[in-house]
């Protein structure tokens, strides 16, 4: 009953409109008071300030300042126009060329929406241009820009090891061979889609070798960062956040130099975004922090694990039901509210079923991918509406994102299915 109520009121708070971090400090604020006293409202306080202040997630404003960075430096439209030049002999060679655009893109960035952003203001308007369908055109951008956050480096990675006290940089190399594999499906998938059905994308002219090397050596530089930092990671010879510093001096001074489209205005608007996200994300994950705080010592989590290892079933039964409860969550709520609710929650219930918490970081993850892409309250849906044409209408949108999201069903699948696509690479770590 207890469970039941806090949840409504959460609930309740948020489909009121009110912020993620506000809904979850409020509920968290007054049960604390009502449950423990007035006295231990002076964890709120401790906890306010020892959750920005953890080494972990000062990762997390270094990258939100590199993507900030390699969005105001241009460099989508030069990774689209590389992508899109060696995957154009495939059927819908410029979609399958932005999945790939989005896909580096999004292993410097570890935002979704930012990377939606990006890739759409440059791989959208072009594939119209030539006659692609509006809702591929559409879809394969918004697919491909979710895989942000399974791709290192991962913002959401990163705060689902802090709540979780798990490593980040294993973290981050479990998400690679997933993401790598969708990424992958994606491709396959438009391609048999435009060979089947070539109304949804005219042919590419031919392009010649010349051009491709020619183009790809416009952002050779991105390569040699995506390198270094993973490398440095999967090395041990840098942390994710050590890697996050130099990845974001180094996309400073790069696209200074090489990108040659950063001027100091941008970078003084780059700057004041990441101020601005880091803030909005601290704080939600502050309340996030207030809330398993609460939880815990309301012995809910608890409760929960006595009542499911009660049961005589399988424990994969109990991780296909929560999967299922994610997809369903997917669909009434955005996706960062489902992963600060249901990670405090549900990771005691994981790890007393013996399960490993870094591929069910994964799955987590892939569930909140999923999330991102799925009516009504897709984050990316939105992201996309608002850089498209006014002849481009939310239901192309919808129409064009749907199989995209059955593929990243079957990912997911896979993923549960072979646990070591996301456990080999932690594995070789030293």
């Amino acid at each position: 009953m207890e469970t039941t109520l806090i949840l409504l009121g959460l609930l309740s708070l948020l489909f009121a409109g009110v912020p993620v971090a506000i809904s979850l400090g409020l509920v968290s604020t007054i049960g604390i008071w009502i449950t423990m006293g007035p006295a231990a409202l002076y964890n709120i306080g401790q906890t306010a300030y020892s959750t920005p202040a953890n080494f972990v997630l000062i990762a997390v404003p270094l990258f939100i300042l590199l993507a900030e960075v390699l969005s105001a430096s241009e460099l989508s439209s030069d990774l689209f126009d590389a992508a899109s030049k060696w995957l154009n002999w495939t059927p819908g060679g410029l979609a399958s060329g932005s999945v790939l655009a989005c896909a580096i893109f999004g292993a410097l960035t570890g935002s979704s929406a930012a990377n939606t952003a990006a890739m759409g203001n440059v791989c959208v308007p072009e594939m119209l241009k030539r006659g692609y369908d509006k809702g591929l055109a559409t879809g394969s951008v918004c697919a491909a820009g979710a895989l942000a956050i399974l791709i290192p480096p991962s913002i959401m990675m990163i705060i689902y090891g802090s709540l979780t006290d798990n490593s980040i940089a294993k973290l981050f190399m479990a998400g690679l061979l997933p993401g790598v594999l969708l990424a992958i499906m994606h491709v396959i998938d438009i391609s048999v889609r435009c060979k089947l059905n070539p109304k949804l994308a005219p042919p590419s002219p031919p392009v010649s070798w010349k051009d491709r090397w020619s183009a790809t050596r416009k952002i050779w530089w991105v390569g040699t960062l995506i390198v270094v930092m993973m490398g440095g990671i999967y090395s041990g010879i840098c942390t994710p956040t050590e890697a996050a510093a130099l990845g974001s001096i180094a996309a400073i001074v790069l696209s200074f130099t090489l990108g040659k489209r950063m001027t100091w205005v941008k970078l003084e608007s780059a700057l004041s975004r990441t101020v601005t996200i880091t803030c909005m994300v601290l704080f939600i994950l502050v309340g996030a922090m207030l809330f398993g705080y609460f939880v815990t010592n309301l012995g809910i989590p608890q409760g929960i694990v006595e009542w499911i290892t009660s049961l005589d079933i399988s424990r994969w039964w109990v991780l296909i039901a929560i999967n299922i409860l994610y997809v369903f969550l997917g669909c009434i709520l955005d996706a960062g509210s489902i992963f600060m609710i249901t990670v405090p929650i549900l990771y005691p219930v994981v790890m007393a079923l013996h399960f490993d918490p870094i591929w069910f970081g994964v799955i987590i993850v892939m569930n909140m991918e999923i999330g991102n892409i799925t009516p009504p309250f897709g984050i990316n849906l939105f992201v996309m509406k608002g850089i498209v044409p006014r002849d481009v209408l939310f239901g192309d949108i919808i129409r064009g994102i749907t199989p995209f999201v059955l593929v990243q069903a079957l990912a997911l699948v896979l993923t549960i299915a072979f646990p070591w696509l996301s456990l080999w690479l932690p594995s070789t770590m030293k």
